[in-house]
C-alpha cells in the first residue's frame, strides 16, 4: 500500500512540473470519455429497446473452477475440456522454444527449423540447447 501512495505522489508530482502535457492529458481523456458517450448515447437511441429483444443471447461455454479443477472433473468423471490442450500446448510450447533459440542464434538471423527432426538445419550450433540432460538415475 506505501508503494501504491509513493507512486501516485510520484505521479502527481511529474505532472505538476509539467502542466503543459498535464493539460493536453486531461483534455484527451475528456473528449474520449465524451465522444464515447456521445455515440454509445446516439446508438442506444436510434435502436430500440424492441428490436434488442428479437436476438437470442450468445451461446457461452460452461463456467469451470479453473484450469486444474477441469483436468481433475475430465480424469474423474470423463467430462470434456473446454480447451482441449492435448492439441495446442506442444505447438505453442515449440513456438517460444524456437524464439529462446533465434535469440541464442543472434539478431537478424533467420532461423529453419524442422520440426520433425526437431533441430535447427541452418543454424547447427543452437542444436546443443535442444534436448535434456537427465541426471543419474533419471535416465528415460
Amino acid at each position: 500500500m506505501t508503494t501504491l501512495c509513493h507512486d501516485m505522489r510520484f505521479g502527481l508530482r511529474q505532472l505538476r512540473k509539467s502542466p503543459g502535457f498535464t493539460a493536453v492529458a486531461v483534455l484527451s481523456l475528456a473528449l474520449g470519455i465524451g465522444v464515447n458517450t456521445a455515440i454509445f448515447s446516439l446508438i442506444n437511441g436510434i435502436l430500440p429497446a424492441k428490436k434488442h429483444k428479437k436476438f437470442p443471447p450468445p451461446k457461452s461455454m460452461p463456467r469451470t473452477g479453473g484450469v486444474i479443477d477441469e483436468i481433475f472433473d475430465a480424469i474423474k468423471k470423463g467430462s470434456p475440456l473446454t480447451n482441449d490442450f492435448t492439441t495446442t500446448s506442444g505447438r505453442l510450447t515449440e513456438w517460444i522454444l524456437t524464439g529462446h533459440l533465434a535469440a541464442f542464434a543472434g539478431v537478424g538471423k533467420k532461423l529453419e527449423w524442422d520440426a520433425k527432426k526437431m533441430e535447427c538445419t541452418n543454424y547447427p550450433q543452437t542444436n546443443q540447447y535442444i534436448g535434456r540432460t537427465y541426471r543419474r538415475g533419471w535416465e528415460v
